[in-house]
């Protein structure tokens, strides 16, 4: 089959596994290897009839006519590198994905969703192995030129969550066979983004590798080698050691529906989430947090040691349920996850109705098995069931699915707002649903701290949810913790969050929320390293919480501790490998003022499609105005929603914003002027709907200070100053310190703009080295020698090469 029939081709992409990590061990030898796979790989694609289009340090992409050229290259790439030597560079193997689908070329390049489904198989693979997916494995069969058995080994979603699809592994003479069960594929929610807003949830960027090599590797080694130190005092991380899994550790996995309706996939869910949080009220348990242990789905083959190793913990509790009419059937069983030992197992055969009798059931057996001692009070609220409306209990697991999915950012809104409702109904049905109120509170801050409803009634409908909760039980850490969320999202009611979470802690010892809103707290109180422990203990309950991890990488950036941020980011293994590396490029930029990386990751990103490109805009459109380059900044926004962008901190960016800062780019001013006009008017718009609020203050007094209207600007960045001082705030407030001292560098009054900026740069929170180096706003500073001082103090103390 040829590609220029319907636009149907063959892609063949191949990286080296792990090569960021080997990278940082083996240099040299790496730098060899990867010269011996490029020889390698450039002969047999070159006879087997392939073009590459895409090559850049390990990783290729390579196109095909038909899957069967694909399929007797890749074999004969992996039997060329088994015989390689690459004994300097232990357990080194390449791995390869091979997919036939829809594609458009232009000129060398190609675009299309085949691609995406491409890297997203890839993803899936070990090294040394090769595996297709079902499209290609149907064409290659029927050509019948292949000596090779294509086996299938399970399937996955490539790039449709809702809709599985065959991957198979090619098995050759010559080639092994056994490999661990598929990869699980990789998750694309989560908060993540360079700005923490956007970046988050992004697409499966086309090249999988190309933006590890140049972003990841380019910092690591900086690391490796000990350089790359910032201006700002900073403890050095310590050594790493492999931490002791504690005797009395579990983690709950999710347990399999044997029912086929969606029904009783909530149902099942329920059933393993309430079995961990009865476990996770006991003190004298670690028991790991639901976002961590979602990633282990069912139907799938589970390496348990591996599991164990992963979360930190000593078992492991499986399970199935399965539900017909008024009947459940529910089996357990508790695993050592360093032997494979199966310690206790139980079935349950009881009515519907006895269903969180059986929970609590599970979880004393379990605590008995693992010599836990239980206070009375944890017997009491183990023994507690959530609701006697099952209906109700329905409608709060929905919810939390829904819930699950977001991130803060400005597309959850509509989700938040289906979840408020859905837990409106359960509280409706059951006034005395404790869990399902304290969530409802939960998700009314959300939607206003998050700035998708920032009005004094969305904050009421929070503060009546929590008053429910306290009416229920004032003394559940449920209620505690409710409060302590609404009096931090609500009101930045720093000292009322903390003592309600201390309170808190005591109740719900394993609830990673805890040490991770302290750790929000300590940093915004300026308490560095008590937020970086918090933190480090909040992953030690949610080891891959993509919160979490972002968390501790945006502390660590602003502490300007590059290496740790970006090590943070590699720990998260459920991190899509394009959102990392738009935060990794992102934050090295920063760091070092080299764009070269960002730019690779942006490119990539954009070449997919509009769609993706979508998602970057805001990204790319700062990183162009970084570059100073008008035409990269045209492209950027031209596919910028028509709403325009708000980000997670709520800064309001209509896309008259970035219409006003591309006529200035292009040296336009009379455009300039009209595009800020028509941004002015939509952020007062914001203002004037949601009341003032620092971030669109701010956002206004630039505007303001573009359009020359100087006693507005200084007005509204004084406000926006007055609201989050820097004596109550040290995360946000360094920001809008900065942007008033951008005011007043733009209407040219460098004195006041330098004493500012003499503040933020000699704290954390405050501009970083590429801000200053490369920001349009800092252009009339440019030659004083305390800006050039202030430059020179955030830059790197070495280059990184």
């Amino acid at each position: 089959m040829s590609s220029a029939t319907g636009g149907l081709s063959a892609f063949l992409f191949t990286d080296i596994e792990g090569s960021s990590v080997r990278w940082l061990k083996h240099r040299a030898a790496m730098e060899k290897a990867v010269a011996r796979h490029d020889t390698i790989m450039r002969k047999f694609s070159s006879e087997h009839g392939g073009k590459i289009f895409k090559a850049a340090g390990d990783a290729f992409f390579v196109y095909y006519s038909r899957p069967a050229d694909a399929a007797n290259a890749a074999i004969d790439l992996q039997r060329a590198l088994q015989v390689e030597d690459f004994s300097a560079v232990e357990g080194l193997k390449v791995r390869m994905a091979l997919h036939f689908g829809s594609a458009e070329r232009r000129g060398k390049d190609f675009f299309g969703p085949a691609l995406n489904r491409t890297a997203r198989l890839l993803d899936l693979a070990h090294g040394g192995q090769i595996l297709v997916s079902a499209a290609a494995a149907e064409v290659i069969a029927a050509e019948r030129d292949v000596d090779a058995t294509l086996v299938r080994i399970g399937s996955s979603p490539l790039d449709d969550p809702t809709q599985s699809v065959d991957v198979l592994q090619l098995v050759a003479p010559g080639l092994p066979r056994d490999f661990p069960p598929m990869r699980p594929p990789k998750n694309d929610s989560g908060k993540a983004g360079a700005k923490q807003s956007s970046v988050a949830a992004r697409r499966r960027f086309v090249l999988a590798a190309l933006a590890i090599a140049v972003a990841i590797v380019a910092a690591f080694l900086a690391w490796r080698m000990g350089r790359g130190t910032t201006a700002t005092p900073a403890t050095a991380a310590p050594a790493v050691v492999a931490p002791v899994i504690p005797e009395k550790s579990i983690a709950v996995l999710p347990f399999d529906s044997l029912s086929k309706d969606e029904e009783n996939a909530f149902f099942t869910n329920g059933m393993q989430d309430e079995i961990l949080t009865d476990l996770a009220r006991i003190a004298d348990l670690k028991v790991i947090s639901r976002s961590s242990v979602m990633h282990y789905k069912t139907g799938v083959q589970r390496n348990l040691r591996e599991i164990g190793n992963t979360l930190g913990v000593a078992y492991v509790l499986e399970g199935s349920v399965q539900r017909a009419g008024g009947k459940v059937r529910v089996t357990a069983q508790l695993i050592d996850t360093r032997s494979d030992a199966h310690v206790w197992a139980q079935r349950y055969d009881r009515d519907l109705a006895d269903v969180f009798a059986i929970q609590s059931e599970v979880a004393e057996a379990i605590a008995a098995q693992l010599r836990a001692k239980i206070s009375p009070a944890e017997k009491v609220a183990i023994a507690q069931p959530p609701t006697k409306d099952m209906i109700a209990y329905d409608l709060y697991r929905r919810a939390l699915e829904l819930k699950d999915r977001t991130r803060g950012a400005v597309n959850d809104r509509e989700v938040l707002l289906q979840c408020a409702q859905l837990l409106d109904d359960a509280v409706a049905r059951d006034p005395s649903f404790l869990l399902a109120q304290a969530q409802l509170a939960q998700v009314h801050d959300l939607i206003y701290w998050f700035n998708h409803d920032h009005t004094t009634n969305r904050l009421a409908l929070a503060e009546a949810a929590v008053r429910a909760t306290e009416m229920l039980n004032p003394e559940a850490g449920e209620t505690h913790l409710a409060r302590a969320i609404h009096s931090y999202w609500g009101f930045r009611d720093l000292g009322a969050a903390r003592r309600e979470l201390e309170l808190a802690k005591r109740l719900l010892p394993n609830d990673a929320e805890i040490p991770g809103f302290l750790g929000l707290i300590d940093r915004r109180e300026g308490r560095w390293e008590d937020a970086l422990r918090n933190l480090r203990r909040a992953r030690e309950l949610d080891p891959q919480s993509r919160r979490v991890m972002v968390n501790l990488w945006s502390t660590y950036r602003a502490m300007r501790r590059y290496r740790d941020a970006m090590e943070s980011i590699t720990q998260d293994p459920y991190m899509a490998a394009d959102t990392a590396r738009l935060i990794l490029a992102f934050t090295q930029a920063e760091w070092t003022a080299d764009l070269k990386p960002a730019r690779a990751a942006i490119n990539i990103a954009e070449a997919v499609g509009p769609d993706a490109a979508r998602d970057v805009a805001a990204e790319s459109f700062d990183l162009a105005e970084w570059e100073r380059d008008p035409t990269a900044a045209a492209i950027a926004y031209e596919v910028l929603p028509a709403a325009g962008l708000t980000d997670r901190d709520g800064f309001p960016g209509p896309r008259a914003w970035y219409a006003g800062r591309l006529a200035r780019m292009r040296g336009d001013a009379e455009a300039a002027r009209s595009a800020f006009t028509g941004a002015r008017a939509e952020v007062s718009q914001v203002l004037l709907a949601q009341g003032d609020t620092a971030p669109a203050l701010c956002r206004l007094a630039v505007i303001d200070a573009y359009l020359g209207r100087r006693e507005d600007a200084i007005r509204e960045a004084k406000r926006a100053c007055d609201l989050v001082p820097l004596s109550r705030d040290k995360i946000d407030a360094p920001r809008y310190l900065t942007d008033m001292a951008a005011v007043h560098a733009i209407l040219g009054e460098k004195d006041l703009a330098l004493e500012l900026l003499a503040v933020v740069t000699a704290i954390p929170g405050g501009p970083s080295y590429a801000d200053l180096k490369l920001g349009y706003d800092w252009d009339s500073l440019r030659g004083d020698a305390r800006f050039d001082a202030m430059v020179a103090m955030l830059a790197p103390k070495e280059s990184i090469k």
